[in-house]
């Protein structure tokens, strides 16, 4: 304590985090190669004595561990972090500044924080190699990372009670903050807050927020070496594929020209096969990116009612609005080869490298660098609730759930580019993003017993519209999932507790999608394991321990 009414606070923290993967299930390019270079059953022409011959054509059962083995390739990755942060605050009221209809003065924090975050990512050689020459199957390779960055920020934030104990106005309360930062990559930047609170009775909040944001890039972001991968695109405007177009649009045939065809080549050569195509990303030392910076307003109302039908209950609901400008990311080839060849966009012309004419061949395909697009948008409105019932005997049974609606999902990666509209899609250019998502959890409890259902559900979703699409028309929708986990617990005694869980309780499959219908990044075995569960009914047990 500073006196009786100011205190101030001085903390030191250190972390560090040690990470390593392990990635398996691929094919050793060489190995596979040597393995079926054989005449023999126990000896391959190529690879030495080590090699085992593979027989990929006698049916089930054919290829033995020791095959799989050999044929296989395993490799590890390194990721550390660091993080060092040293902060100083004082806060306090300040009784010269309070409102006349209030008796609680304005309260007000002050601080200085210093941070500095490191990370490195070491992989091994397998991972280093292009895939072709060691990870089959992973589509790319994966070079070191390191860096680090500090800031310097110096913030302040305070609340002052406007009205209090007033009628349909037991509070009216003024927060306000601002924070203002120096980082070593990007340099000054601020954010700001500013909102309402006004409890017009005991039961009732109502809540109104306005505030700026910004997020310096990551250490991945700024260090991340060029690599070459493949990554997903529908169509090459200036292929065989689109040929009849061509013939009828000679400034089409001109930016082709213009991006190292010849007129010879131009609707001749092959287009894009499965889906995919080669791309080049990392950071670029000449561009690198600059901060991205969101503006947020919410409002909202939390409601606790004393009801004779429930010893708790509590209802949220709050609107949302989210624009991020300048937001850091990568553009998806395919709207490299959009914004080329449909908007004429001469910088995203910039980024597309043919080879023969054509964008198959080695050293050919489309840069993705990270850097700073336009602007995302995000409307929508969240809902909680939390109600507890006395059941006496019984026990007692709590209901407990949230609830997302997205009005709105929309980004522009540059100003010449077209809107990408991702609510209630999914496909190469949206991560799937369901319009409703849901959660709802029943938990009764009985002395030392407690059985809890967790619902989750996800609204259905359909392929993106206003792109190329060549996907099997079944997999263009995806309807709607629920899925129910089951939890069990027994307090055995004060130091032990048992627990005992089942997730997706009925076994529920992933929708199959194909490897077309959404990008390399989120479509893993013709599905979306980021949002469906692919590993079917699972099972876990639990000791708890408390000494």
């Amino acid at each position: 304590m500073l006196n009786d009414d100011w205190a101030y606070d001085v903390s030191v923290q250190h972390g560090e985090t040690n990470r390593t993967n392990v990635f398996g299930g691929y094919t050793n390019v060489d190995n596979i190669a040597n393995a079926l270079n054989a005449v023999e059953t126990d000896r391959c022409l190529t690879g030495g004595d080590a090699c085992v011959p593979l027989n990929i054509f006698g049916g089930f059962g054919t290829i033995t561990p020791e095959m799989a083995a050999y044929s296989s390739a395993t490799a590890l990755s390194r990721t550390e972090y660091q993080q060092r942060v040293v902060m100083a605050n004082v806060d306090g009221p300040i009784d010269a500044m309070m409102s006349p209809w209030a008796e609680t003065p304005l309260m007000m924090s002050f601080g200085y924080e210093w941070c500095e975050d490191a990370s490195n990512f070491t992989p091994d050689e397998c991972l280093k190699l292009a895939p072709r020459s060691c990870l089959g199957g992973a589509g790319g390779n994966s070079l070191p990372v390191g860096g680090a960055f500090q800031v310097n920020e110096l913030y302040m934030e305070g609340k002052m009670p406007l009205i209090e104990d007033a009628d349909f106005a037991e509070v009216l309360e003024l927060e306000f903050g601002y924070r203002h930062s120096n980082f070593s990559t990007v340099g000054e930047v601020g954010a700001w807050k500013l909102g309402l609170a006004w409890r017009p009775s005991s039961e009732m909040l109502v809540r109104v927020m306005n505030q700026q944001a910004t997020r310096a890039p990551n250490v991945g972001e700024l260090f991340s070496p060029f690599t070459s991968s493949l990554n997903n695109a529908e169509q090459d405007p200036c292929s065989a594929a689109n040929a009849a177009a061509l013939a009828d649009n000679a400034e089409l045939r001109q930016l082709c020209v213009a991006t190292g065809m010849t007129e010879g080549q131009v609707g001749q050569v092959e287009d894009i096969i499965a889906g995919q195509i080669s791309s080049f990303s990392g950071s670029n030392p000449a561009s690198l990116p600059d901060e991205e910076t969101a503006k947020t307003f919410t409002a909202g109302f939390v409601y606790t009612p004393e009801v004779s039908w429930a010893t708790s209950a509590l209802l949220s609901v709050d609107y949302y609005d989210i624009d991020v400008d300048g937001y850091i990311g990568t553009n998806t080839p395919q709207e490299v080869l959009d914004g080329c060849y449909e908007l004429g966009n001469l910088d995203q012309c910039s980024q597309i490298t043919r080879v023969g004419g054509g964008l198959l061949l080695a050293g050919a395909g489309i840069s993705t660098f990270t850097t700073n697009l336009s602007w995302l948008r995000t409307r929508g409105i969240e809902a909680t609730y939390n109600f507890n019932f006395d059941l006496e005997d019984m026990g007692n049974l709590s209901l407990n759930g949230n609830l997302n609606h997205y009005l709105e999902s929309e980004s522009l990666s540059a100003p010449t580019s077209s809107v990408i509209d991702c609510n209630g899609f999914f496909g190469p250019q949206c991560n799937p993003q369901h319009t409703t998502r849901a959660i709802t959890r029943a938990t009764w409890s009985y002395e030392d017993y407690s059985v809890s259902l967790l619902w989750r559900y996800l609204s259905d979703i359909e392929r993106e519209p206003g792109v190329i699409d060549s996907t099997f028309e079944p997999f263009k929708r995806i309807g709607s999932y629920n899925y129910f986990d089951l939890f069990t617990s027994y307090q055995v005694n004060d130091y032990t507790s048992l627990n005992f869980g089942i997730d997706n309780l009925f076994d529920k499959a992933p929708p199959i999608v194909g490897n077309q219908a959404a990008g390399t990044a989120r479509n893993s075995g013709n599905t979306l394991p980021g949002h469906y569960d692919v590993l079917g009914r699972t099972y876990r047990f639990t000791v708890s321990l408390s000494f």
